[in-house]
């Protein structure tokens, strides 16, 4: 299931391009995440992209085998990028904690019997009956309309008799698998190299879309993926395996 870099398409874009591109006859389009150029390439300016850290450039070819190597390439880079995520980590649960627990995050095993991360929930309060209401006088005829001005506020982890008593923190689990960035205009070259990976089983592509003829996908995430801007769930990140943010 493995899917090596190419050699020679993997050397033709210098590593410091997440993304390459044929540009004119004399220079190459460059992604960049960061400001530093390639080495051994003049380089304009790079100047910054929609892609939250990323940055573009145009670089003069180092000689003619670049070039053709580079005009191999898709012709354009991607411009926007989405974060996708293993379905198995597209859930959820919430946990109560003691009120003595300080730490925002914790490891501790779930009503699965697995192991797993949960982060404390910045809403600790749910809204409960209403404590007062007003009324105001609605349109032409003023029609008497009765709201709720303010509600008695429930702590989501306390007793049923005190329910404005908090009993304890509520934690609920996150994402444990880091996610994987995804181009407009991404390949399986492309995907490889913007998250850091060898081959596509470490990012846990299946061989059957790492081998899709012709290689574009289209903006969408490889099968066994969510998208995490259309989920609700414990979105996970895109990041190296420092924990930085890939995009």
């Amino acid at each position: 299931a493995m899917l090596l870099l190419p050699p020679f398409l993997a050397l033709a874009c210098p590593d410091t391009c997440l993304e390459c591109s044929r540009g004119t006859s004399t220079s190459f389009e460059c992604s960049l995440r960061g400001e530093d150029t390639p080495d051994g390439h003049v380089c304009r300016a790079p100047e910054p992209m929609e892609i939250p850290g990323w940055f573009q450039t145009d670089c003069d070819y180092v000689g003619d085998d670049e070039k053709e190597e580079i005009f191999e390439m898709p012709s354009r880079r991607s411009t926007t990028m989405k974060c996708c995520c293993p379905d198995k980590d597209d859930w959820t649960e919430f946990q109560c904690l003691p009120l003595s627990m300080m730490d925002e995050e914790t490891t501790m095993e779930s009503s699965r019997g697995t192991m797993e991360r949960y982060r404390r929930a910045e809403e600790q309060t749910e809204n409960a009956e209403c404590k007062t209401f007003k009324t105001q006088c609605c349109g032409d005829d003023c029609t008497i309309a009765s709201y709720c001005d303010e509600y008695l506020q429930s702590f989501r982890c306390s007793d049923d008799q005190t329910p404005h008593i908090a009993t304890g923190w509520l934690y609920y689990r996150v994402a444990s698998n880091r996610g994987v960035c995804v181009g407009d205009s991404t390949d399986m070259l492309r995907l490889q190299r913007i998250n850091a990976a060898q081959d596509a089983a470490s990012l846990g592509i299946r061989a059957s879309d790492a081998k899709l003829k012709p290689e574009f996908w289209g903006w969408t995430c490889p099968s066994g993926m969510y998208d995490i801007s259309e989920s609700g769930g414990p979105d996970c990140q895109c990041t190296d395996a420092e924990g930085s943010l890939l995009c």
